[in-house]
């Protein structure tokens, strides 16, 4: 019982960890592909000749522009927003999906953004850099929407193609976040396991549990990891990727900004961009094995079983032990034989009389060198032949007759002067 427990309870836990890590990793690699679609997209975005018209205040086609928009928007439908921003922020060009479909925003609704975050931090990128904003919930007006729009804003600026690094606005993909938090959760349901996503300061973009999401943005300042399991907080910042705490085992995956100090661990993946809420954290928990989850200990067959193995093991015990023994015996037999044979042997050779042994074919099978002097013979030139051999040709018919019929009647020959033995010799 306690080699299969070890055995059992060894699989299990290897078992766990590759669960866990598969979890972790299909997660974070959905996480990056989904952005690695936005980042070729705000490529090409920013190098579209009717915006950069338009941001040049030549006379465009406003028109084809944004109809144009509308057609991206159309076929991408983790987008919730598609615009152009001059220098000063302002809108120029937006189209904007919500329940109703997609539509262009009329410009007399357009809206100035000089004040958000992202326009502020694109006024410092290089003239070829890319910009990701951090994954929060979208304002309008001042305002978080609801029902709440995960969104992360990707900035390219679009630069004059007749003058090599002047910019002239900004190209913004305004990304839906819930699309990526949907396919975690179904991700998560699927197997079974909690998954939680977590930013570089410890709150929650997804948890299972919706009160913990958002705390940064809903002012919960107390809702986040290193409150919450300050544990769990460590071995994360601890670089750790797979361990227990408690009855409870985690994995994790760390999707990290470029040239980022956690973009040299390999585990971890990287993206082209750098942003001040990288890395995430994809969480993969589940419950550790022990014990109490081994549900065949606590099962009156597993014992039943471990007494059939026991009683198995016994049996063959014994019956190796048996052979062994009889082995043994054999072996012991034989050396005694050979002991025998070999003094049987010596005996015979001890003889003064010639000595010659038989066997049921009337065949030379043993002779002493008594015999072999009396014949005048090499004991190799005897040794399995009949008899006769050592008789005149006149008498070896007979003598067959008579080995034949003495072998099937043994009896007592006499050898006197009356009945001689007749032999040949050489």
């Amino acid at each position: 019982l306690l080699v299969i427990f070890s055995m059992d309870y060894t699989l299990r836990q290897k078992e766990a960890n590759r669960v866990a890590n598969d979890l972790a990793l299909q997660a974070s690699m959905q996480i990056a592909q989904k952005l690695k679609n936005v980042y070729a997209d705000i490529n090409f975005l920013r190098h579209q000749p009717l915006a950069i018209q338009r941001l040049k205040k030549i006379d465009s086609q406003l028109g084809l522009l944004e109809a144009t928009y509308l057609s991206i928007m159309q076929s991408h439908h983790n987008y919730s927003q598609l615009r152009i921003l001059d220098l000063t922020g302002q809108e120029i060009v937006r189209v904007d999906r919500d329940k109703s479909g997609v539509h262009i925003v009329k410009q007399e609704e357009l809206q100035h953004k000089a004040n958000r975050y992202y326009f502020q931090d694109a006024l410092n990128l290089n003239f070829d850099d890319l910009y990701q904003s951090q994954f929060d919930l979208n304002i309008e007006h001042n305002a978080i929407v609801v029902p709440w729009e995960p969104t992360i804003r990707f900035v390219a600026p679009v630069v004059d193609p007749e003058q090599s690094g002047v910019v002239l606005g900004f190209a913004i993909i305004n990304f839906n976040g819930q699309s990526m938090l949907s396919e975690i959760e179904k991700l998560e349901l699927s197997v079974g396991s909690n998954l939680s996503l977590i930013n570089q300061d410890g709150y929650f973009i997804y948890h299972k549990n919706s009160a913990y999401r958002w705390g940064f943005m809903l002012k919960h300042e107390d809702v986040k990891l290193d409150t919450l399991n300050p544990t769990l907080w460590q071995m994360i910042h601890g670089n750790e990727h797979n361990f227990s705490i408690a009855s409870r085992r985690y994995a994790t995956k760390k999707i990290c900004g470029h040239h980022s100090e956690c973009a040299r661990d390999e585990y971890n993946i990287s993206l082209p961009v750098q942003t001040k809420d990288l890395p995430w954290t994809i969480i993969a928990e589940s419950e550790a094995v022990s014990f109490t989850n081994l549900e065949w200990l606590v099962s009156p067959l597993s014992y039943l079983l471990g007494l059939l193995i026991l009683l198995i093991v016994i049996y063959v015990y014994r019956t190796l032990s048996y052979i062994s023994e009889q082995e043994s015996y054999l072996i012991e037999k034989q050396k005694m034989l050979e002991n025998s044979n070999q003094r049987f042997i010596a005996l015979l050779e001890s003889l003064p009389d010639g000595f010659i042994l038989l066997n049921p074919q009337a065949r030379i099978e043993t002779i002493n060198q008594a015999a072999l002097d009396i014949f005048g013979l090499k004991k190799e030139a005897l040794l399995g032949e009949a008899i006769e051999i050592l008789m005149p040709d006149t008498l070896k018919e007979i003598h067959y007759k008579k080995t034949s019929s003495f072998f099937q009647n043994p009896r007592k020959v006499d050898v006197t002067r009356k009945h001689p033995l007749h032999y040949q010799h050489t």
